[in-house]
């Protein structure tokens, strides 16, 4: 990488892809970027929890998840689904160890933010991160399965058995999701 950019190459062959012609540097530019978000990633522990929340109660489990981590050690970022920059998201989710999802059930599934963050992650390497899934529901709790699900197929690693909790969270649930968190915030320090 280095000797292409004090030669001056206008183009360049990937050791895994195809041959370069157009925008090398930019190419360049890029796996550097990339190679940075990893050593960031590799150096620090970071997770980030994003939720969506119909009510009030799945946005209630995620600042006591999000205390929780906080006190075991962990740097967190919280985003609302609803309301998210995706680029400052994505930014975020590149460089965090763990990643939380918060959905409540919205008419047996999780709702529509939800399913645009997975839609996201898609494109990212998120395989091998710790995640959970978190949240509330009124009768069977069918969104957060839908989310495990889809964590389990992006192959990502699970330390923790979900967090559900029928209709508004009591005190001692809020209690639960903070030791849910903190026991996450252990999972990721335990990594290092």
């Amino acid at each position: 990488q280095l000797v292409i950019e004090h030669l001056g190459a206008d183009s360049g062959l990937a050791v895994n892809g195809p041959i370069l012609r157009e925008k090398v540097y930019d190419y360049i530019n890029f796996y550097k970027e990339q190679a940075e978000r990893f050593n960031i990633r590799k150096e620090s522990t970071k997770a980030v929890i994003i939720y969506a929340s119909a009510y009030g109660n799945t946005r209630a489990l995620a600042e006591m998840i999000n205390n929780g981590i906080q006190d075991a050690g962990v740097i967190t970022k919280v985003f609302d689904a609803a309301q998210v920059n995706i680029d400052e998201l994505i930014n975020e989710l590149e460089i965090s160890k763990g990643i939380l999802i918060g959905s409540p059930t919205i008419n047996a599934k999780s709702p529509k933010p939800i399913f645009d963050i997975f839609g996201n992650m898609v494109v990212l390497n998120v395989a091998g991160r710790v995640a959970g899934v978190f949240g509330s529901y009124g009768w069977s709790g069918e969104g957060i399965r839908i989310c495990e699900d889809i964590i389990k197929t992006l192959r990502m690693r699970v330390p923790l058995p979900s967090l559900k909790i029928k209709m508004s969270p009591s005190e001692h649930e809020l209690e639960e999701a903070y030791k849910w968190g903190f026991e996450f915030g252990i999972s990721l320090l335990e990594l290092n």
